[in-house]
C-alpha cells in the first residue's frame, strides 16, 4: 500500500500514537473486529528524506540484520547475505 501510495504522491502514515479502545468506540467498530493499522492517507506538498520517527528522535532507525532470518524464526544469515540484501536496488 505504501508503494501505491508513493507511486501516486500520496503520503501513507501509520499512526501509532492511540488508544486502539478509544478508536474503536469512535469509529464503532464491532466487537468481533480487532484493529491491527490506523493508516493516514494525504496529498504531500513534499517527502522527508528520513522517516518522521527517526527525524524528531522519536524512535532510533533499526538494523536490517535485526529484521532477516534464514529458514525460521532468529536464525541469522550470515553478513554476506545480508550485504547483498541490504546493496540490492529495487
Amino acid at each position: 500500500m505504501w508503494l501505491a501510495a508513493r507511486a501516486e504522491n500520496i503520503g501513507m502514515g501509520w499512526i501509532s500514537f492511540f488508544n486502539p479502545e478509544d478508536i474503536e468506540k469512535i469509529l464503532h467498530i464491532p466487537e468481533n473486529i480487532k484493529l491491527i493499522a490506523y493508516l493516514t492517507l494525504g496529498k504531500l506538498k513534499e517527502y522527508h528524506d528520513k522517516p518522521e520517527l527517526e527525524e524528531k528522535q522519536w524512535e532510533k532507525r533499526h538494523s536490517l540484520s535485526e529484521y532477516i532470518f534464514m529458514n525460521k524464526w532468529d536464525n541469522k544469515p550470515d553478513n554476506d547475505f545480508v550485504n547483498v540484501i541490504r546493496n540490492s536496488k529495487i
